[in-house]
């Protein structure tokens, strides 16, 4: 996968994995062909055979996408084959971004929570491998115009949901959907759920609780203009387990019209502190944080490109 790199480690454990798959289904490779070639997806017979000897996985966007075929063909959950592939996919494999106006950056527009700067290498490259098997490039089809984020920490101090509600507007012609992307603080309690409320559906869906990641294609319910606006709400639904809550940010890699982040706190379950931040550029700072009952709220217009975010001490 990455010349030089510790391929056949990786390729073994796919391999291993994929014949694990077939076995569990009662499947040989021959009648998982045949499931292919009936859904019109064998185009790429050899890849399997390849992947199947461990020599190597896949390293090309349509091999990446065949393996969500195979997922599908086999009867796995999405992802359940992809997340063997730790090792990232090379950048001149991967799909190039769709055109779009000089002011648009490939990253801009995401509906993404904590993961958007993700320090954690394995969350970046495992997300560059999902988007490359659904064919996404985030920010290619639409921007976004304002985001809020609305939090509910349950009795228990943990997150409980989140609503978001975003503007959108298409930077190309018959634009129709584009990626979120949630993860939690603490891995290893489960995975975001996510649902769109108003304005379209989950479409591919890939998951990971070693990371506490959810990738997914969000499809919009109708084909944009150019220019055209749209409103997306989505509900992300958070496992109650793991670490207690005590942060959450929104970023953002453009200038957004107007931000709002509101963490809606259990009426008997109040923090003893809550803090506001900025990073614009780089820089860190303090933000003013409007706490009213059992709310604390952080609007700001215009915003970015950055990231604010309400920091709470129980």
């Amino acid at each position: 996968m990455v010349p030089g790199g510790n391929e056949l480690p990786d390729a073994a454990q796919f391999a291993d994995a994929f014949r694990k798959a077939l076995g569990g289904a009662g499947l040989d490779i021959a009648a998982l062909e045949r499931r292919l070639a009936a859904d019109g997806h064998l185009d790429r017979p050899a890849a399997l055979a390849r992947w199947l000897a461990g020599g190597a996985g896949p390293r090309t966007p349509e091999e990446y996408r065949l393996v969500v075929h195979v997922e599908s063909a086999i009867g796995l959950g999405p992802g359940d084959l992809l997340r063997e592939l730790t090792v990232p996919m090379p950048r001149s494999a991967r799909p190039e971004p769709a055109a779009a106006p000089p002011d648009v950056t490939p990253l801009a527009g995401e509906l993404t929570a904590r993961v958007e700067f993700a320090s954690d290498f394995r969350a970046k490259d495992t997300i560059h491998n999902v988007l490359a098997a659904f064919n996404l490039v985030p920010g290619a089809d639409v921007r976004h115009l304002d985001v809020t984020d609305e939090v509910h920490i349950g009795a228990d101090r943990r997150e409980d949901y989140q609503v978001t509600t975003g503007r959108v507007r298409a930077v190309t012609e018959g634009a129709s959907r584009y990626v979120a992307i949630h993860s939690l603080d603490e891995p290893g309690g489960g995975v975001p759920q996510l649902q769109v409320l108003e304005g379209g559906y989950v479409g591919q869906l890939w998951s990971d609780e070693r990371l506490g990641l959810t990738v997914a294609e969000i499809r919009l319910d109708t084909k944009l203009s150019l220019g055209q606006e749209h409103r997306i709400v989505l509900r992300q639904q958070s496992p109650r387990a793991g670490a207690l809550a005590f942060n959450h940010s929104r970023s953002s890699r453009h200038q957004l019209e107007h931000v709002r982040v509101a963490i809606v706190f259990d009426a008997g379950t109040l923090p003893g502190q809550i803090y506001g931040y900025t990073n614009l550029g780089g820089r860190d700072r303090d933000q003013d944080v409007a706490v009213t009952g059992n709310q604390a709220v952080i609007d700001l217009s215009p915003f970015g490109p950055g990231t604010v975010g309400v920091q709470w001490e129980w």
